[in-house]
């Protein structure tokens, strides 16, 4: 069997190394047809991917972290 997800309607915030990968393999437009809502962070361009959350870029990626929670904040 083949997991079909379900449409959500809630908020959701998804983390990318870069811009760059959104023409990547990893395809992260397709959340988009499960959670239309869906909003885009991006680190910084030359991020690696595996290692987002280490040294240099562990910072850029907590900012980013901190705008998506003020962000939501603002809206609740």
């Amino acid at each position: 069997r083949r997991y079909i997800p379900t449409p959500y309607s809630g908020r959701v915030c998804i983390f990318l190394p870069n811009k760059a990968w959104l023409r990547s393999g990893a395809a992260p437009h397709r959340w988009l047809r499960v959670v239309p809502h869906a909003e885009f962070f991006f680190g910084p361009g030359d991020c690696n991917d595996p290692l987002m959350l280490e040294e240099p870029d562990a910072p850029a990626i907590a900012e980013l972290y901190r705008q998506a929670i003020q962000k939501a904040e603002r809206l609740t």
